[in-house]
Parts: structure tokens; C-alpha cells; sequence
């Protein structure tokens, strides 16, 4: 993940999406105080004696919040840096989606996967979270196999390996495609 300046100003725009983007989910795995303790004392540059006021702990606490935090957020870059891995990952999901192999798909998933849709009412969908490596990958190979004019391609979502999930639609004398963009993260 990098652009220089002569790439031209959407490179620039696409890193710029993609730090943005890393950060959101570094800070999504911080405790609510931890991520207030970085925000306001790490990026806003509250001195910490404000921070003690407005979260109402010690200031050794906060500093501790803080410090955690900013552990926190490094591991997480470490830890999903590693593209090659990623993109294994994602050409294993998709050859085990188009062969119909269930076991190696499940063997992909997480234990404590659960798939949440919402289709707006337009369509048919789960209306109950869908639980389990078991219940979740025969539900992702029952749904491809099911619907013959959904189209998976793989692509980058936000700097992340992933899959454009689209499905063909034809009307009187043009073709229309809805298309919707899905991303899985792994841990490690």
C-alpha cells in the first residue's frame, strides 16, 4: 500500500481511502476508553490532564488507556499487512465457492462467523443471523449454486482482498447489474 506523487491524484485518493480505512478498524478493536484516551490525547493532542476530566479516571489510568492503544493499533497493521496471506486466503474461498467444495470453505471460515443480510425487501434473504462455520458455508454454496446470474469477482475493497458480488438483471432493451462489495477479514 503505497503512492508517490507522480501516480497521479487518484493513487493518492486510493491511499488516502485505504490508511483512512485501516485506522476505522484498528480503532473498532479498541475498548471505548481506549479509543477515547488515543483520539482526544494521540490525535486531537488534548493534553492529558483534559482527558482525565472527561473520562473521569486517574491520569496514570489514561496514559495507560493511551499506551494500550497505541499497542493496539500497531499490532493491527502488523497483523493484516501481510497481502500475500490475504490473498491466499481469498482465491482459496473462491476456487472452494466455484467448485462446490464444502469442507474446504469451511475450513476458511471462522468458528464464530455469522452472516447478517438485508435486502432491503427487494429480495428474498435470511432474516435471522445465520451462525457457524457449518450453518454459513452451506449457506454461501447453496446460494451460488442456487443463483445462476450472480457473478463473484475478485477485487480490492478498501485496500482489502475481497469479492464484487453483482447480479445481472435484464430489462426490455438494456441490461441493469446491482452490484454489492463484500470483504472478510481473518484472524490470525
Amino acid at each position: 500500500m503505497s503512492a508517490r506523487a507522480d501516480d497521479g491524484p487518484e493513487a493518492l485518493v486510493t491511499l488516502a481511502d485505504d490508511v483512512s480505512f485501516a485506522l476505522l478498524l484498528a480503532l473498532e478493536r479498541l475498548s471505548a476508553l481506549e479509543r477515547a484516551a488515543f483520539l482526544l490525547h494521540d490525535v486531537m493532542e488534548v493534553p492529558f490532564e483534559e482527558v482525565v476530566e472527561t473520562l473521569g479516571r486517574s491520569e496514570s489510568a489514561v496514559r495507560q488507556l493511551a499506551s494500550r492503544a497505541r499497542t493496539h493499533v500497531r499490532e493491527h497493521g502488523r497483523r493484516d499487512s501481510d497481502a500475500t496471506e490475504a490473498l491466499r486466503l481469498r482465491d482459496a474461498f473462491a476456487q472452494a465457492l466455484h467448485s462446490g467444495d464444502l469442507a474446504s470453505l469451511q475450513r476458511l471460515l471462522t468458528d464464530d462467523i455469522v452472516v447478517v443480510s438485508d435486502s432491503g425487501g427487494k429480495v428474498p434473504a435470511a432474516m435471522v443471523p445465520v451462525r457457524g462455520v457449518d450453518h454459513v458455508g452451506r449457506l454461501i454454496i447453496g446460494l451460488a449454486h442456487k443463483a445462476p446470474t450472480i457473478q463473484i469477482e475478485p477485487a480490492f475493497i478498501n485496500g482489502t482482498p475481497g469479492f464484487i458480488v453483482s447480479e445481472a438483471r435484464r430489462s426490455f432493451k438494456r441490461s441493469r447489474s446491482k452490484s454489492r462489495a463484500v470483504t472478510s477479514r481473518r484472524s490470525t
